[in-house]
């Protein structure tokens, strides 16, 4: 697997010939890496600006940039509805 090959992800033998004749329960086989969907939790809005139609988040939001990348909000323990009214608050947004 060295030199240039490329058969990186590739397997060699997965099983032995006669005995036991068979590939083994939970043998590593290769398969599709990544198109799941991922959940991160306590990221703070910074902004929301309406005329734009833009969220502004502090942190990491995982995945290339798409247009239209699918944003999800839930009332968890740090965003209340307090803490929203406040984010608007303090940007102008709600009086």
């Amino acid at each position: 697997m060295t030199h240039g090959s490329k058969s990186h992800r590739a397997l060699g033998s997965i099983g032995a010939g006669t005995t036991p004749g068979h590939v083994y329960k939970g043998k590593k086989m290769p398969g599709r890496m990544g198109g799941t969907k991922t959940k991160i939790r306590k990221l703070k809005i910074v902004k929301i600006d309406n005329d734009l139609r833009v969220v502004m988040i502090k942190g990491a939001v995982p995945g290339r940039y798409v247009v239209g990348n699918l944003l999800q909000f839930s009332w968890g323990e740090c965003m209340t509805p307090g803490s929203v009214r406040e984010t608007l608050q303090s940007n102008g947004r709600l009086e």
